[in-house]
């Protein structure tokens, strides 16, 4: 114990070790609207495939490919095969989601076709 508080008493007079911002993974503000419409379309697309939601996307699966991040999980692989583009066309504004009228979502074309 006494070899402790030697070392503590030596550590008072350095000077403090910097600190470093940290990045942060989450999400900003403005975009969490979109983390929330995403996510609603990619657990109906599980429901209709008959999966586990977290195995096609996880949220923070969802969270970079709102972010834009490049190549993600769910723009890749069979996932990207899945909903990549059907995801693409949501967050480009080229489809939008509603309702089914039965509790299920639809994802919809917006170019009038």
């Amino acid at each position: 114990a006494s070899d402790v508080l030697h070392a503590l008493e030596g550590a008072s007079g350095l000077p403090p070790v910097p600190s470093t911002p940290r990045r942060s993974n989450r999400v900003q503000g403005d975009l969490r609207a979109a983390v929330t419409l995403v996510s609603a379309w990619v657990s109906q697309a599980a429901k209709d495939l008959d999966l586990d939601a977290t195995l096609l996307g996880t949220r923070s699966d969802i969270e970079a490919l709102v972010r834009g991040e490049g190549e993600t999980r769910l723009a890749s692989g069979w996932r990207g095969d899945v909903v990549g583009s059907a995801l693409s066309d949501l967050l480009s504004g080229r489809a939008a989601l509603a309702f089914d009228g039965e509790g299920g979502l639809l994802l919809e074309d917006r170019d009038g076709s």
